[in-house]
């Protein structure tokens, strides 16, 4: 009788060891795949920052872009209002002379 009651206890903590284990594997499996999430989550971050460094060197270029855009722009407006006064001062003299060449005759 003794020895029916050892097989029983033994096969209940041979289940509940079995139960364990099984556990305990489903744990380091849950382990294993939150370990390739990470891994996966820091190599995206790491592939963002690289994103994110080139834009705002991006951003840096059009900004210092912008502004010679801007220098040039306003040395063509200088330009343009000097050849446009250029341009008024020769027709005001052609003009002058023309309309005194009428009177010379």
């Amino acid at each position: 009788m003794q020895c029916n009651v050892f097989r029983v206890r033994a096969r209940r903590c041979l289940c509940m060891g079995l139960h364990v284990m099984l556990r305990l594997a489903e744990a380091n499996a849950a382990t294993s795949d939150a370990r390739d999430q990470i891994e996966r989550q820091n190599r995206q971050l790491s592939d963002n920052e690289a994103a994110i460094k080139l834009l705002r060197r991006q951003v840096e270029d059009c900004g210092s872009d912008r502004e010679r855009d801007r220098r040039q722009i306003a040395t063509l407006q200088q330009a343009l209002s000097r050849a446009r006064a250029v341009s008024i001062a020769a027709t005001a003299s052609s003009y002058i002379h023309v309309s005194f060449s009428k009177f010379s005759l």
